[in-house]
């Protein structure tokens, strides 16, 4: 959902679309990356019942934190935007908003139980 609603705001810019807006979907993006790689682990350690606390720490810190952090980094972009009259003013970037905190607090039960699970790192704070 949040993907598709960047899409649309995107269209809705005129160009040059503000650094602001690029830099949340570059780092929203990049976030999307880690987490899809994520889950592809995850899977994996389903499907072969092969995981050890390494194996764990390794997707925790590599994986992960990663992904959290370019979120994270999202989320202050996103901050700036709304500063932005020309973008804050659009009905998606309201409903943007709104899929952002329903995200948010999903990334933040994750994170909490990444850093229960984790052995090697200090736990990662948002």
């Amino acid at each position: 959902m949040i993907q598709n609603l960047s899409y649309h705001i995107t269209g809705r810019l005129s160009a040059p679309l503000p650094e602001e807006w690029n830099a949340f979907n570059r780092s929203f993006n990049e976030g999307t990356y880690y987490h899809y790689r994520c889950q592809g682990y995850v899977e994996c350690f389903r499907a072969t019942n092969a995981y050890s606390n390494y194996s764990v720490n390794l997707w925790i810190n590599e994986l992960v934190y990663p992904a959290a952090k370019n979120f994270k980094q999202a989320m202050m972009d996103l901050e700036q935007l709304k500063a932005n009259t020309t973008v804050a003013e659009l009905q998606e970037f309201k409903i943007l908003q709104q899929q952002i905190q329903e995200f948010q607090q999903i990334a933040m039960v994750i994170i909490q139980n990444a850093n229960h699970l984790n052995t090697t790192t200090a736990p990662l704070k948002m």
